[in-house]
């Protein structure tokens, strides 16, 4: 079975999203308001440790959250 059928990304923001990740396949960036449920779904919230602390989920900052869209352009083949 193949887990990605089964399991979402999202990339949560405070504000409006990056172009840069709204381009990016296979992932979902939102802004905070957006997101209605955690359910069966990855979440990283960028910039808000406090959020994600409340949230039980992933956190990056600016830097890490850079570095993974660079990382996740080469291997999904975001624009």
């Amino acid at each position: 079975m193949d887990a990605r059928a089964h399991v979402e990304i999202y990339i949560v923001f405070n504000k409006e999203p990056p172009e840069e990740w709204k381009r990016l396949p296979e992932v979902r960036a939102i802004k905070i308001e957006e997101l209605i449920s955690i359910d069966k779904k990855i979440v990283l919230v960028v910039g808000n440790r406090e959020l994600a602390k409340q949230l039980g989920v992933g956190y990056l900052d600016e830097q890490e959250a850079s570095e993974l869209l660079q990382y996740l352009k080469g291997l999904l083949g975001g624009q």
